[in-house]
């Protein structure tokens, strides 16, 4: 008899991926607008953390449907060699904490940030590093780190709906783009989401106490611009050179398989 495995394949990547981002947008859609009538002096950063803590508990019940818990990465980390590849993003957010420098936060808001960055590092990551870029695996490891990534840079040109200044959703929409294609190379490469989670919630932290919710109000300054350029470079070829040049270091847990790899095993 058969047994299916938490390292199958959707049978039709493409149409499961359309339905789960379908999915991700009416829950966003449907949490923040709840949000507006329940709690209409809601502050941006509450009305954030109850949108992406739907969008956490809808990652969670599909993953649990899918039986992907290793399969997306959120296995044990088996050795302290899986996290040697991301100890360079620690850099990332070190240069973005020390150019941001200024933090407006006080009181009960440092709280509410904090946890709202950690509930959408792993909402995020397990959705797009996690459950898209391991169901698009059949088509090919750089496509799915591809489509994984115009995905998770299309989700942010949400933020220009709020009337945010154009040059800073352009640049967001870029940086998520950098981040994704980083992101997935590691994940592909190291095989775990945990690390990846961590730094994402690090990033929107620095990011969020900053901004005091009020990012993107403001015309962005050539600094800022030329100083979030950089990063979009650096994640770029940070990413490029783990997907190209690194050799794997990823546990038995987590593994992430292409399609082609997966057939060849299959015939083996």
């Amino acid at each position: 008899m058969r047994r299916q495995t938490c390292s199958s394949h959707p049978r039709h990547p493409t149409r499961f991926v359309a339905f789960l981002t379908l999915g991700i947008l009416v829950v966003a859609v449907a949490a923040g607008t709840v949000m507006h009538f329940a709690a209409p002096r809601a502050t941006p950063f509450q009305v954030g953390l109850a949108v992406d803590s739907c969008l956490g508990i809808f990652a969670l019940l599909v993953v649990a449907r899918l039986r992907w818990f290793q399969a997306v990465g959120l296995g044990r980390v088996e050795s302290w060699q899986q996290l040697r590849p991301y100890w360079p993003l620690l850099l990332v957010v070190a240069g973005s904490a020390a150019y941001q420098h200024s933090f407006r936060l006080s009181g009960t808001a440092v709280l509410v940030v904090l946890l709202l960055a950690l509930v959408v590092g792993f909402a995020e990551e397990v959705l797009f590093r996690g459950i898209i870029l391991r169901a698009l695996a059949s088509k090919g490891t750089v496509a799915a780190v591809v489509a994984s990534s115009l995905l998770f840079a299309a989700l942010h040109l949400l933020n220009g709906a709020g009337g945010a200044d154009v040059a800073y959703v352009v640049l967001q929409v870029a940086t998520a783009f950098a981040i994704g294609v980083a992101f997935a190379a590691l994940r592909i490469r190291a095989g775990t989401l945990w690390p990846l989670i961590g730094v994402h919630a690090a990033l929107d932290y620095v990011s969020y106490a900053a901004s005091a919710g009020h990012a993107g109000t403001v015309a962005m300054s050539l600094n800022d611009a030329l100083f979030q350029s950089t990063i979009i470079v650096v994640l770029l070829a940070y990413g490029a050179w783990e997907l190209f040049g690194g050799s794997s270091v990823q546990g038995s847990e987590g593994r992430f398989v292409s399609g082609k790899a997966q057939k060849a095993g299959g015939r083996a």
